[in-house]
């Protein structure tokens, strides 16, 4: 494993400075139409039938029970944008919300561009194959749903192409000289807050990096240690392939330039050059090998006070 020193940026002004030169602000817009409705009748019915009182429940029923595989369909889709969104961007506030604009690096632009095009018109086809058989599935849903059916409960096409949205957009990361018009001790109390978000919401971004990388080593340690019966855990391809997919996803994560992020990935590539979880599977020593590393990993990431 590397040994080499390693240091962290520098905090306050150059850290922001650094965050400006090296990524952008992503945010993203989704919208699905759900395909339930909530039935009142219903819903006063199990009320009253259980003698409740006061708001006991709400029953909401599937609008397409027992056809609503096309809908679903269309619904994965945006929402496998979203996860795209997560994934590829740290988030920029110091609580780590979920929602807002997200932090994107300048070198993961171009393939957040390609495959969020790819992910929309693949929504986008989606939904229009599922519009196509909507007047034939309303049909067929009404008939399984039986006395629970409303027609007036179906939107048109349109209202329900409308529902459904997916955009992108990108900005810059502001800087304190933007403030203009203002007396100057206001301009620099303003930049200099402005700053102090600013690294903040840096350090969030890069604690959500590491917090990332300890969670894939976390669970690829836990599931190769042997359990109290020398038995071997079972786990699935994913747990190794989250693990090799910060090899990509690292460099792009690291605005700040920090060192320690090179000696990661180099110890990433080190543990798992020519494994696989076949191979992790079927030979011990393959095991053994990708446990000691990972652990050497671990190790190296708590000294980092990580």
């Amino acid at each position: 494993m590397n040994d080499a020193t390693t240091t962290i940026p520098t905090v306050g002004e150059d850290l922001s400075e650094a965050v400006r030169n090296s990524a952008m602000l992503a945010d993203i817009t989704i919208s699905v139409w759900s395909g339930t409705r909530l039935d009142k009748r219903v819903t006063e019915q199990v009320r009253v039938g259980n003698n409740a009182v006061g708001k006991a429940g709400r029953y909401t029923k599937n609008l397409f029970a027992g056809c609503d595989e096309k809908l679903k369909a269309v619904q994965g889709a945006y929402h496998a944008a979203r996860t795209l969104h997560y994934e590829s961007t740290l988030p920029w506030s110091h609580n780590q919300r979920q929602s807002g604009p997200r932090l994107l690096s300048n070198i993961m632009f171009l393939d957040y561009i390609k495959n969020m095009t790819r992910l929309k018109k693949q929504a986008e086809a989606l939904l229009e194959t599922f519009l196509g058989a909507y007047p034939t599935l309303t049909v067929l849903a009404q008939a399984n749903l039986g006395t629970l059916a409303n027609p007036d409960d179906y939107p048109t096409v349109d209202e329900i192409r409308s529902a459904f949205d997916l955009d992108f957009e990108f900005t810059p990361i502001p800087q304190g000289s933007m403030f203009k018009g203002l007396p100057d001790n206001a301009l620099r109390g303003l930049g200099k807050a402005l700053e102090g978000r600013q690294a903040r919401a840096a350090a969030a971004a890069q604690a959500a990096m590491w917090d990332r990388v300890k969670a894939a080593i976390g669970a690829l340690v836990d599931r190769l240690t042997l359990d109290g019966s020398n038995e071997v855990k079972t786990f699935k391809s994913t747990t190794v392939e989250n693990v090799r997919a910060l090899i990509t996803l690292l460099p792009g994560f690291n605005v700040t330039n920090d060192r320690r992020v090179s000696t990661t990935i180099d110890d990433i590539h080190l543990m798992l050059a020519g494994v696989d979880a076949d191979s992790i599977r079927r030979e011990d020593r393959t095991r053994e090998h990708v446990l000691r590393q990972a652990s050497e990993i671990a190790d190296r990431l708590r000294n980092w006070g990580l």
